[in-house]
C-alpha cells in the first residue's frame, strides 16, 4: 500500500475502525485481569501488558489521523512499528496467560 498512496488512503477508514475495535477490546480486558489479581497475582502483569498493548494500538490509530497522500507512507511505517510493539507485548505475556489459564482449568476440574 505504501507504493500506491491513493489506494492506501481508501483503506485508512477501515484500518482505523479495526484498530479502534482492537483497542476497545483490550481496554475492556484490563479490568477483568485486575479483578482476577486478587486470587491470581500473575494477572497484575497481564493487566499491565494488556494496557501497554492497548496503548500501542491507540498510538497506531492516532498516527492515521490527518493522513494524506504526502504522508501516508510515513504513517503506515509508524503504524507498523506500533503494531509490532503490540505483538511483542502479546508474545511476552503469552507464558503468563498460559499459566493462568492452566490454573483456572485445574481449579474447575
Amino acid at each position: 500500500m505504501k507504493d500506491n498512496p491513493a489506494v492506501a488512503l481508501t483503506r485508512v477508514p477501515g484500518l482505523m475502525s479495526g484498530l479502534g475495535n482492537v483497542s476497545g477490546a483490550l481496554g475492556q480486558s484490563v479490568p477483568a485481569f485486575n479483578a482476577l489479581s486478587e486470587s491470581m497475582p500473575e494477572a497484575i502483569s497481564l493487566a499491565r501488558a494488556t494496557s501497554d498493548a492497548a496503548t500501542y494500538v491507540q498510538q497506531a490509530q492516532s498516527s492515521l489521523s490527518g493522513v494524506d497522500g504526502s504522508n501516508i507512507a510515513a504513517a503506515l511505517d509508524t503504524v507498523s512499528g506500533q503494531l509490532n510493539s503490540a505483538s511483542t507485548t502479546f508474545t511476552r505475556m503469552s507464558p503468563g496467560l498460559s499459566t493462568m489459564a492452566a490454573k483456572i482449568l485445574a481449579r474447575s476440574v
